[in-house]
C-alpha cells in the first residue's frame, strides 16, 4: 500500500509539473511578466529563467515517472516548489500580494495558503527525494492504478483551485481570468 501512495504521489506530481511547465512554455511573455512581478530576478536574467523554470519542470515530471530517477526527479520536484515558495513569502512579507502566482491556472494572487501548499506538497513527495522508498520493479496493474488515481487526484486539484479561485473572485471583485494580476492593479 505505501508502494501505491508513492508512486500516486509521484505521479500526481509530475502531472502538476507537466501542466505548470506547458502552460508556462504556451506563454512566455506572460510568465516573464509574472517572474518580473515577483522583483526576485535580475532582467538581465528573466529570459533565461522563462527558458530554464519550464524545462526543469519537464525534468522533474519525467523523472518522477522514471523508477530508477524518481529519487532525482522527487529532490528536483521538492526544489522547485521549495524554490517557488520562498519567493511567494519574500513578496508577501514586502507586502506585494497582487502577484500572480504563476502557477499554472487562473491567474491567483499570492497568499501564505499557497506558500503552506507548496510545504504540503514538498512534505509529500520528501520521502520519495530522501531514499525512503526504494525504486522497485513496479507491474503493469501497481502502474495503471497510480496512474489512474494519481490522475484522479490531479482533476480534483484542478476543480478545487478553480472554485477557489472564482469565489475569491467573486467575493473580493478580483478581475477574470483574462487579466493578470500585474495589470489589474
Amino acid at each position: 500500500m505505501l508502494t501505491l501512495l508513492q508512486m500516486t504521489a509521484a505521479v500526481f506530481l509530475a502531472l502538476l509539473f507537466l501542466r505548470a511547465a506547458l502552460h508556462k512554455l504556451g506563454d512566455r511573455y506572460r510568465f516573464e511578466g509574472i517572474l518580473a512581478d515577483y522583483g526576485l530576478i535580475p532582467e538581465t536574467a528573466l529570459s533565461f529563467i522563462v527558458f530554464a523554470a519550464p524545462i526543469l519542470e519537464l525534468a522533474a515530471a519525467v523523472m518522477l515517472i522514471i523508477p530508477s530517477v524518481r529519487p532525482v526527479g522527487a529532490a528536483l520536484a521538492a526544489s522547485l516548489l521549495t524554490g517557488y515558495a520562498i519567493a511567494m513569502a519574500i513578496n508577501l512579507v514586502r507586502d506585494h500580494r497582487m502577484v500572480d502566482c504563476g502557477c499554472g491556472g487562473a491567474p491567483e494572487p499570492i497568499s501564505w495558503k499557497l506558500v503552506v501548499r507548496n510545504a504540503v506538497l514538498v512534505g509529500l513527495i520528501a520521502p520519495t527525494a530522501m531514499g525512503w522508498t526504494d525504486p522497485i520493479d513496479s507491474s503493469l496493474a501497481l502502474d495503471v492504478t497510480s496512474l489512474g488515481i494519481g490522475t484522479l487526484v490531479l482533476l480534483l486539484w484542478m476543480t478545487a483551485e478553480t472554485m477557489l479561485a472564482n469565489d475569491r473572485r467573486m467575493n473580493e471583485d478580483l478581475p477574470g481570468p483574462a487579466t493578470t494580476w500585474s495589470t489589474a492593479q
